[in-house]
């Protein structure tokens, strides 16, 4: 055990496969509080993205651990095939504050509430299976396509992510790209 971390290391500290390519998400939703926005594309044309190897991969720590904790790759926003963005100021306001110093569980609840808001408006990008419908009394009643969806979505509270480009330090910063994570360990057994 290394006492030189303000938690006990009780997890694993080895980084095992675990990210974009390992998840079952229909979406991905990663929430950037510095740029104020959220980035939504489908998961796949994420795995895609970094299967080129044109983006720099690199390695990250959670607070309070002096080693690697995750590595993935820098991606910007516009280089994902279908990526949209929500202007999402609004939706942080409503939901509250977040700080960069806030565990890393506390920041992806904090993420996923400011999508639940986004969702509750109809700002969020879903898809579905439409199906025109074709029966004249239906249509007289204004009816014209109806749409089936079920949508799996991985939401990331990105900190830092985000488009354009904007310095700082750390927590305040936008550095264009939003992180793909591929490996995590989990040394403090976050849930």
């Amino acid at each position: 055990m290394n006492n030189t971390h303000p938690h006990s290391v009780t997890g694993n500290i080895a980084l095992v496969n675990y990210g974009i390519q390992t998840e079952q998400s229909d979406l991905r939703a990663h929430v950037c509080p510095n740029a104020k926005q959220v980035y939504v594309y489908p998961t796949l044309k994420g795995v895609e993205a970094i299967n080129t190897n044109r983006y720099r991969k690199i390695t990250a720590s959670q607070q309070g651990a002096n080693f690697v904790t995750a590595e993935g790759y820098l991606v910007p926003p516009s280089k994902i095939w279908g990526c949209i963005f929500i202007n999402a100021g609004w939706a942080m306001k409503k939901v509250g504050p977040v700080d960069y110093g806030m565990s890393t569980t506390a920041k992806g609840e904090w993420a996923v509430q400011v999508v639940q808001q986004i969702l509750k408006v109809g700002w969020f990008p879903l898809f579905g299976s439409p199906e025109i419908v074709e029966n004249t009394e239906i249509q007289v009643k204004g009816i014209d396509v109806i749409v089936t969806s079920k949508v799996r979505i991985q939401v990331k509270c990105d900190f830092d992510g985000g488009e354009p480009t904007s310095e700082g330090p750390v927590g305040k910063r936008v550095t264009g790209n939003l992180f793909l994570q591929t490996a995590e360990c989990n040394p403090f057994r976050h849930k």
